[in-house]
């Protein structure tokens, strides 16, 4: 198992039950009312190993579906020492990123646009590096409907000697508001 962490395999343990429990049922119930010569396929939405997107000069290449996020805040030291206030930020963050990712065509602009309007009274600027294995793509579009990128996964080392999996997002807080003590 790639993570130890008895949260996450009791998480995924879970996720695998409903996930089976959730298609099985859903087939059953759509096979009795099927007509005799029809057949029921699911296909999952793939978000992992290498997907087909279009970049924004109209190439097309595989990249990871796994995407990662490093995001520079510009904020006041009122901001970045309030621990509760950051992680609101950083969930805020993550839950907007995640919306986003639902949609056909990822950006780096959209997705700072949507998170400046949500955490805007909490920062001074922030910015976003681009996408992809040579963080030099702004603008992805899938190219098949049945892929989805989604947030990489970074495995981790807890207090406890634990190995498990936190979302590949990074974020990297600057203070703005250093030279106006002195």
């Amino acid at each position: 198992a790639v993570c130890d962490d008895p949260a996450v395999v009791d998480y995924m343990r879970i996720v695998k039950r409903d996930l089976l429990k959730s298609v099985l049922f859903d087939l059953e119930a759509l096979n009795k009312s099927r007509l005799e010569q029809t057949d029921i396929f699911v296909y999952p939405r793939n978000n992992m190993g290498k997907v087909w997107v279009r970049y924004a000069d109209n190439t097309k290449n595989q990249i990871p579906a796994e995407l990662e996020f490093l995001f520079t805040l510009s904020v006041t030291e009122a901001t970045r020492t309030d621990p509760v206030l950051t992680a609101k930020i950083r969930e805020t963050i993550r839950t907007e990123v995640m919306s986003l990712l639902k949609d056909t065509t990822v950006s780096v602009s959209k997705t700072l646009d949507r998170v400046r309007q949500l955490i805007k009274e909490h920062i001074v600027d922030i910015e976003m590096e681009a996408f992809g294995p040579k963080k030099d793509q702004k603008v992805y579009t899938l190219t098949n409907p049945k892929d989805q990128l989604t947030m990489g996964k970074i495995a981790y080392v807890t207090q406890e000697g634990k190995v498990s999996l936190r979302d590949d997002m990074r974020m990297s807080w600057g203070r703005l508001d250093e030279d106006l003590k002195k």
